[in-house]
């Protein structure tokens, strides 16, 4: 068969609405199929298929074309890449060229095509009966050992190494499947006594092999990969990605997980969208390869110390990736002896079960923040605590998510906590290329250990430029007495010059007097009152005081004003405003009324905060 005629099978036996429809939700629109456009983000659907015709068109972006121009661009391949693809799907097996006949990687990919199918074998012979008896007591089905061509190599140095002629040794021993003995000896096998996971190439190619000992073993390397070599790199592959890429689309969003067994369970219970590096941590190739295909990314590591670790790493590497302002990232922590296999098993592999757990997530920053600042502490919360099957470990994953949240009131930092962890993150954030996150993660940690956002960024600054600040020590930001009292000296001179000062000032005391009145309005207007650039020291100590009572659920009356631990001159501020206040009770304001002067006191403020960087 000739390549053009090639090409025409595959238009024939692959509908274009078919293929495109796996990435695409796809609804009937007259003559067309209509959906939202795969190539840039929009909310109202512009994408167009034409099933008689053959081609796709989007009047959103102008992108356009037939079946072979969508998978170049959706796969971001040349076209003869893209025919393979679309000859695969179809069931079709491509004609030969000499060019491909000449190919060294070819004659590569077809040992290593052979190696799994040995493989493959011999977990199916008697002799590998205790291979397959150990995947199936973690309740891998044949179905699931099928589907990922799982395979078994026994525990011998030539098993594998029989198998080929010599003229194949070589080439075997680029490939990783055979080591070459010390001194010119005949080669041996490199996986002896493990369960086989072979790896795949987002075209179906098995590029390199995963190994797993049975339990029991006295091999002291539990896992171990195929090396690097001409077809496999692995700080660019991650394993499970050939069967996730299609799912990872359809469900908006990547799961990373550290190994293959978890990317099986999860997968059985129906998150095939799961996929794992292989043998080295995360790198910002992989972070790129998951970009093709998802902007969300949930990572899911073991509950021990090296998963927590990894956790803490994956995070890093987010920060410090430039394209991470696009990237939705966060973290779920499993308990501690639980890992996301187990967690699956333990839910009888129900998706809908497994899906609560994922939904019980933190941010990346959080997570980095609290672990930069407050190493250790989270595992300690969890002493004595232990997982228990089915959903009560969703309880432990409730936890941690009001821990990194600042709602959990035990852990809140306090006093001289601060200054230790403080320490530790402008230290590690000044070894970190966190670029555009830099100003974002030092605001929460700002809001974390209730400082002034503006004075931390200071310091952090004059440290990267080698300038070291405070002689005493002092948090930035921290505010005691004496400074209370010299910035409101500062203030007051400002006002008496200044009328738009002093009318900005007064309103920030009036928003903080409502909150202090009505503290159900802090969950309507936090996120604005979070973001207001204060110029009254004491309405921003009140704020954080108050904020920091309300993530932790300990909300307040206005009588109990007296009883807050603030400076002496901050009460009493507030206080003279209360007694100055009407005497009529403030819950009798119905919610609307209340609503409307809390975003009437924001306009004024933003009207205020305008005037006076003009003035």
């Amino acid at each position: 068969m000739s390549y053009s005629d090639f090409k025409d099978q595959v238009l024939q036996a692959v509908p274009i609405e078919v293929y495109i429809g796996r990435y695409v939700s796809l609804k009937k629109a007259g003559n067309t199929l209509k959906g939202l456009c795969p190539f840039h983000s929009e909310k109202t659907p512009s994408f167009t298929v034409n099933p008689e015709k053959g081609f796709y068109h989007c009047f959103g972006c102008g992108r356009g074309g037939d079946l072979f121009r969508f998978v170049m661009e959706y796969e971001k391949v040349p076209f003869p890449e893209a025919l393979e693809l679309l000859g695969r799907f179809a069931g079709l097996e491509r004609p030969s060229s000499k060019k491909q006949q000449n190919d060294p990687l070819q004659k590569l990919f077809e040992l290593n095509q052979t190696a799994m199918q040995h493989f493959t074998g011999f977990l199916r012979s008697a002799d590998g009966r205790p291979y397959l008896e150990y995947l199936q007591k973690r309740e891998i089905d044949t179905d699931t050992i099928r589907d990922f061509q799982l395979g078994a190599a026994p525990e011998e140095w030539d098993w594998l190494l029989k198998k080929f002629p010599e003229s194949s040794w070589n080439d075997l021993i680029r490939l990783g499947l055979l080591k070459q003995g010390k001194e010119n000896r005949k080669p041996y096998d490199f996986f002896r006594g493990r369960v086989v996971f072979p790896i795949l190439d987002l075209r179906d190619r098995v590029i390199a092999f995963g190994g797993r000992v049975l339990p029991g073993s006295d091999n002291p390397a539990k896992y171990m990969n195929s090396p690097d070599s001409p077809l496999f790199h692995k700080s660019r592959v991650l394993y499970g990605l050939h069967r996730a890429a299609a799912e990872i689309r359809g469900k908006g969003r990547a799961i990373l997980v550290e190994g293959y067994v978890d990317v099986i369970g999860l997968a059985r219970a129906g998150w095939g969208n799961a996929v794992a590096p292989l043998g080295t941590a995360l790198t910002s190739d992989h972070l790129q390869l998951l970009g093709r295909y998802t902007s969300s990314i949930v990572c899911l590591f073991d509950g021990d110390v090296a998963g927590r670790n990894a956790a803490l790493r994956f995070a890093r590497l987010v920060i410090e990736n430039p394209q991470s302002g696009n990237l939705n990232a966060n973290i779920v922590l499993l308990p501690p002896g639980l890992d996301p296999f187990d967690l699956a098993r333990n839910l009888k592999f129900q998706e809908n079960r497994v899906g609560e757990h994922l939904e019980l997530s933190v941010t990346v920053a959080r997570y980095f923040l609290y672990e930069t600042m407050f190493p250790g502490n989270f595992a300690a919360h969890l002493t004595g605590r232990s997982p228990s099957p089915g959903d009560d470990s969703r309880t432990l994953l409730r936890l941690a998510v009001d821990y990194y949240s600042g709602k959990t009131p035990d852990w809140y930092p306090r006093g001289m906590e601060k200054r230790p962890a403080l320490e530790r993150l402008l230290e590690t954030l000044g070894a970190l290329q966190a670029g555009p996150n830099q100003h974002f993660l030092l605001e929460e940690a700002a809001r974390i250990l209730g400082l002034n956002p503006t004075e931390l960024e200071r310091e952090f600054s004059s440290r990267r430029v080698g300038q070291r600040i405070p002689t005493d020590r002092r948090i930035p930001g921290q505010i005691d007495r004496p400074r209370a009292e010299s910035r409101t000296s500062v203030a007051r001179m400002q006002s008496n010059q200044d009328p738009t000062a002093v009318r900005l000032m007064r309103t920030e005391r009036n928003l903080l007097l409502e909150i202090l009145l009505n503290p159900a309005l802090v969950a309507r207007f936090h996120q604005q009152l979070g973001r207001l650039e204060y110029s009254d020291p004491h309405s921003e100590l009140l704020w954080r005081f108050l904020e920091a009572r309300f993530l932790t659920g300990n909300i307040w009356s206005g009588s109990e004003l007296r009883g807050f631990d603030l400076p002496a001159d901050t009460m009493q501020v507030f206080i003279q405003a209360l007694m100055s206040r009407s005497a009529a009770p403030e819950e009798s304001r119905p919610a609307e009324e209340l609503n409307a002067v809390m975003e009437d006191l924001l306009l004024q403020h933003e009207r205020h905060s305008i005037q006076k960087k003009i003035a």
